[in-house]
C-alpha cells in the first residue's frame, strides 16, 4: 500500500502532515488447502483480532512472498529448460566419448 502525504498549511500557519496510506481494492480468494492449514490460520486470525492486529495485512503479505518464490522457480524452469543449476551432467561412469 502506498503512503499519500497531505499537506493543509497556509501561508502563516503551519499544520502537521498526515500520511494517509491508500485502500488497495480487494477479492475473495477461492482456493483449496489442507484443513490443518485453514484451521491454523482460523486459530491465528483470532489472535490478531484479540491482539487488535491486522490479520488480513499480515497474511497478504505473506501471500506476495509465496507468489514472488512461484513465479521465480516458474521463470527459472522457462530459462533453463535443461539442466539445473549445480547439476552434474558428466556421464555416470565418468567416461568422456
Amino acid at each position: 500500500m502506498a503512503a499519500m502525504t497531505i499537506s493543509t498549511s497556509n501561508d502563516k500557519e503551519r499544520t502537521p502532515r498526515l500520511k494517509l496510506k491508500t485502500i488497495e481494492d480487494t477479492d475473495r480468494l477461492n482456493y483449496r488447502f489442507p484443513v490443518s492449514l485453514k484451521q491454523e490460520l482460523d486459530q491465528l486470525a483470532e489472535r490478531c483480532k484479540k491482539e487488535k492486529l491486522d490479520f488480513i495485512a499480515a497474511l497478504s503479505e505473506g501471500m506476495r512472498g509465496v507468489a514472488k518464490s512461484i513465479r521465480q522457480e516458474l521463470d527459472g524452469k522457462r530459462s533453463h529448460r535443461g539442466a539445473k543449476n549445480g547439476v552434474n551432467v558428466a556421464p555416470e561412469n565418468g567416461a568422456a566419448k
